[in-house]
């Protein structure tokens, strides 16, 4: 039945997401993992920076997910100086080896984050919808030499784990008691118990330790 103007219970418009990578196999792959398993994002591939006919164009997209070593951009600062007409902060960074280097320009130059080709495609859509919700997605494994403080994973109750989805989706804690069924006041308590359970001081560091877990 067709939508109308008084129908409240219309579905969102879907996260429009721009993938920009040089190596066609990669871009393919996670466009089609997505439009198998994600009904609510759509995604656009292009080759390299040069084939987005105007960059302008790019703001049209919630998030753009953009390789960072490709002929003609080469560097972090070189992609930033080309998305200037792009917000940053819905710019994801991925690399086939991400350094320290891209870690520290992509946090002081704004970008929404920062990932592997080596996460799995279900972990890179959980850090897109993270960064679609207006959090920044920087992983922890940079920071600790490229291994995780604590590798272990929590043992969570069915609850905690809700929760958990939830967050890994950027949801704000209103948003989650009403999912759960819960008064604020407890969600904050399920968060700060989350948070002692990954060992981090905030939501999105629990989202950022999930994720990097594959959970």
């Amino acid at each position: 039945m067709a939508s109308t103007l008084g129908d409240r219970t219309a579905s969102p418009p879907p996260l429009r997401l721009l993938i920009v990578d040089d190596h066609v196999s990669f871009g393919q792959s996670l466009g089609s993992f997505i439009e198998t398993t994600c009904p609510d994002i759509r995604a656009t591939i292009a080759e390299s920076l040069d084939a987005v006919a105007d960059l302008r164009d790019a703001q049209t997209f919630d998030v753009s997910l953009i390789d960072v070593r490709m002929p003609g951009v080469s560097t972090v600062q070189a992609i930033f100086d080309r998305l200037r007409p792009i917000a940053p902060e819905r710019v994801i960074l991925i690399s086939g080896s991400p350094s320290r280097r891209d870690f520290d320009l992509g946090v002081s130059l704004g970008f929404g984050g920062l990932l592997s080709k080596t996460m799995s495609a279900k972990a890179v859509v959980a850090a897109i919808r993270l960064v679609a919700s207006g959090e920044r997605f920087f992983p922890v494994s940079l920071l600790t030499g490229g291994e995780l403080r604590n590798t272990a994973i929590p043992q969570l109750n069915e609850r905690e784990a809700a929760a958990l989805r939830l967050l890994c989706a950027g949801s704000p804690n209103k948003v989650i008691s009403e999912a759960l069924g819960i008064e604020l006041p407890a969600t904050k308590a399920l968060v700060r118990g989350l948070c002692q359970k990954f060992d981090v001081a905030n939501r999105t560091g629990v989202a950022i330790r999930a994720i990097e877990l594959g959970l």
